[in-house]
């Protein structure tokens, strides 16, 4: 499993220590998808799986 799964890890908009947006639109949801799809493209992921929690997993 290990040969072809692996962890990608990344705090999301305004939380943990990611920058935090100065307005209410700046946590929008579609900007926390497009910050989804820029973390994928990044690291050429093929069929992500997302696991969230909290307020993090939004």
């Amino acid at each position: 499993m290990l040969e072809k799964l692996y962890l990608v890890r990344y705090d999301v908009r305004g939380h943990g220590r990611s920058g935090k947006p100065a307005t209410p639109e700046g946590y929008d949801s579609a900007l926390y998808a497009a910050d989804f799809a820029a973390v994928c493209e990044a690291f050429g992921l093929n069929m992500p799986v997302f696991v969230g929690w909290s307020a993090g997993g939004r």
